[in-house]
């Protein structure tokens, strides 16, 4: 390893190209960050002497020995030479547009465009700096000077905006653009140059503090992976197995990546301690280095991208089955986001075995009931992940539906609550319990009551839940429950024999029990399957609602059954 301080300048001019490896990021930096490193330049034109300002460490390793034609791999510091190449773009076209070439020390416009490009080099090794995907197809616009011709093929909104910005800037500081340029020669780097004998590029590159953008915990697993690879082999593997696994993830929330590596790890190591994910990495680094040390990394990538397919699928990134199985997967879902660990490893035997999709649709329909009950019953269970994790640790590849339904069904011990609830349980929390009050759980169950393996379905989510006796008594609803009325009120108005759903919540408002029924979209007119027995009946008092929460629990005992 060598180290040296220098200038960008020094660092960035002459015959060579500075390559990004194929497994870095994009292009990450955002409006805060070019402000800083705004403020930075104007920093260093005011500072006197030769010091400069520092603006951080830039560390890269030989890819190719030609020596007229030298090519780097930049393992630190992409994001300054990236917007540090597209700030002399925005200078360099501001000193040619308004003719400043020669005012206070400026370089002539030819001389800012042969600090970027290789001006004898032709095709690729023209361009100094060599990005990866939609960033390179910009840059390259950027550093030729045809940006608008190049946005409107929708590339890399970052670069362009980052152009835009720093642009801007200079125009508004148009009275003084030498100051920039000094400020851009003022600025200074330590430059660490590896050498792939010698030096690990992963061991220096995590020992660098960066104040840059946060790495999420797979922009590590992957520069873990694929930096220490040649750089023909770093872009097939990228190309072939990792580009894969983000693209299964790319329309997710942002951290998805991250919770299937989190889930992938444990489920190798039989984890059922869950991990936070600034841990992942290095949970991630343990299991290389241990279990799967014997394993190529080919092999290992391959495993990893099948395994992401799985939990693209899971968290609905992915729609490759059936529309039963793709009902049942969204199904459980709603749920929460705790099952992926225990899905894999159904996925996994499904797969090794060739399980049918029949088996594998059922036991995702007793896991969504273990949620189901669970949630109608009562129990608060922080630790759900925790006991997926224990169950796909159960699960047998001989045996997968058996032995799920076995891990499901079992006894729980010290930690009774989490057992599977009984069918005794579950009827009576539903015929007697609160459910409006569970909103996570209530209009779930209106839901499937309706449209469970139904082939015409009501179109649930645009209704919404329906008080039938309503919240507010009125002197004819006083007058149909009796004596007690407030007294049944308060005991049954949140109950499920009580609740149904509707379009028309605001048509029905406090009505009286016959109006409900008869006015516009009444409860007579409603094709809503809920609504059939209620429209059936002259009056709505105890005897009905209990009759009816007798009849939806029974329904909803079949729909979410126990193992």
């Amino acid at each position: 390893m060598q180290a040296a301080e220098t200038t960008f300048r020094q660092f960035f001019e002459g015959t060579k190209q500075f390559v990004i490896p194929v497994f870095q990021r994009d292009y990450a930096w955002e409006r805060k960050n070019w402000q800083q490193l705004w403020h930075d330049i104007t920093h260093a034109a005011s500072e006197s002497g030769e010091r400069g300002h520092f603006v951080g460490t830039i560390v890269h390793v030989p890819d190719r020995t030609i020596a007229a034609r030298p090519s780097l791999l930049i393992i630190d510091g992409q994001q300054r030479l990236t917007t540090l190449t597209i700030l002399y773009a925005a200078l360099r076209d501001h000193i040619r547009d308004n003719g400043l070439a020669g005012r206070g020390g400026l370089p002539t416009a030819e001389q800012m465009d042969a600090f970027i490009r290789n001006a004898w080099e032709s095709g690729e090794f023209k361009y100094k700096l060599r990005l990866r995907r939609a960033d390179d197809e910009t840059l390259r616009a950027v550093v030729d000077g045809r940006l608008d011709e190049e946005m409107r093929e929708g590339k890399s909104t970052r670069i362009a905006n980052a152009y835009k910005y720093f642009a801007g800037m200079i125009r508004e500081n148009a009275a003084n653009p030498p100051s920039v340029y000094n400020g851009l020669i003022g600025l200074r780097i330590v430059e660490i140059s590896l050498n792939r004998l010698i030096d690990d590029p992963q061991a220096v590159f995590e020992s660098i503090n960066s104040t840059g953008v946060r790495l999420s915990q797979g922009d590590l697993v992957r520069n873990y992976l694929l930096m220490n690879l040649r750089e023909a082999e770093q872009t097939r593997m990228y190309q072939d197995y990792w580009q894969k696994i983000e693209d299964a993830f790319r329309v997710a929330d942002g951290d998805a990546l991250d919770l299937f590596l989190r889930d992938y790890i444990a489920l190798k190591q039989k984890f059922t301690q869950e991990s936070r994910i600034p841990r992942i990495y290095e949970k991630f680094k343990k299991y290389r280095n241990g279990k799967a040390a014997s394993i190529i990394l080919e092999d290992l990538l391959t495993d990893m991208m099948r395994f992401a397919e799985y939990y693209a699928e899971w968290n609905g990134c992915r729609q490759t089955r059936s529309a039963p199985f793709t009902t049942a997967m969204r199904n459980l879902r709603r749920q929460g986001n705790t099952t992926g660990l225990l899905v894999m490893r159904l996925y996994d035997c499904h797969e090794e075995e060739t399980r049918s999709e029949a088996d594998f649709i059922y036991g995702l329909r007793f896991i969504e009931s273990f949620l189901v009950r669970h949630a109608v019953v009562g129990h608060q269970i922080r630790s759900y992940w925790r006991i997926f994790a224990g169950m796909a640790v159960d699960i047998q590849d001989d045996d997968p539906l058996g032995s799920l339904r076995t891990t499901l069904a079992k006894d729980r011990g010290s930690y009774g609550s989490w057992t599977f609830p009984t069918d005794a349980d579950f009827d009576q929390a539903l015929r007697q319990g609160a459910i409006y009050l569970k909103r996570g759980i209530c209009k779930y169950l209106l839901d499937q009551l309706e449209n469970y393996d139904q082939k015409e379905p009501s179109p649930v989510d645009t209704y919404t839940i329906e008080h039938i006796m309503p919240q507010s008594l009125t002197d004819d609803w006083r007058e149909m429950l009796g004596d007690d009325a407030e007294q049944i009120h308060a005991d049954w108005l949140n109950q499920l024999g009580n609740l149904t759903l509707t379009a028309y919540n605001s048509e029905y408002s406090n009505r009286s029990f016959s109006e409900k029924k008869t006015c516009y979209g009444g409860l007579n007119e409603s094709a809503v399957r809920l609504n059939k027995f209620v429209r059936e009946q002259s009056e709505w008092t105890v005897t009905q609602m209990e009759e009816r929460g007798k009849l939806l629990a029974k329904r909803a005992l079949k729909i979410w059954p126990h193992p």
